[in-house]
């Protein structure tokens, strides 16, 4: 995408966001969700959304009705950034709940070793980016608050 209208797209995401924050809210709300930190060594992986505030975010989104969490996160994570993994990959670190002042939902994370950074395929709407981050550097800025749950999950089981 040319960069003028790749800066019009991600603009529009922006402000699309503050415009449908609080009605997204309420349909997340006391929904359940799933949350996949990808490592890699010493890097984890984190994207950001097109519909979005610009932060950093966990792969990771809704369950459908009936579908367990563990398969939401397998589905989620091949949806978003094209990593097909088979379910005995991930390892399940507890339910959380976000209670951001806004979007109010709990979830259940889950930790992915890779052995070599995958090639990425991004959902071509729905992820902008995505970028691996050192874990003994400090953490980028804007972030969502469940990375820093998830990176104290991950430091605590080494």
């Amino acid at each position: 995408m040319p960069s003028i209208c790749r800066y019009v797209w991600i603009a529009s995401g922006r402000i699309a966001f503050w415009f449908v924050r609080r009605p997204i809210g309420l349909l997340v709300r006391n929904s359940h969700r799933t949350r996949v930190l990808v490592v890699c060594q010493d890097e984890y992986l984190l994207v950001k959304h097109w519909l979005g505030d610009d932060s950093w975010m966990l792969p990771g989104g809704g369950s459908h009705r009936g579908e367990a969490p563990v398969k939401a996160a397998q589905r989620e994570l091949k949806e978003e950034i094209g990593l097909d993994l088979t379910e005995e990959k991930f390892g399940h670190y507890g339910r959380h709940d976000c209670l951001d002042s806004i979007f109010k939902f709990n979830y259940d994370l889950y930790l992915v070793h890779v052995a070599k950074k995958p090639e990425l395929k991004l959902q071509t709407i729905e992820i902008l980016s995505a970028n691996w981050f050192n874990r003994n550097e400090p953490a980028p800025k804007n972030i969502s608050p469940e990375i820093d749950v998830a990176l104290a999950k991950w430091s605590s089981s080494r």
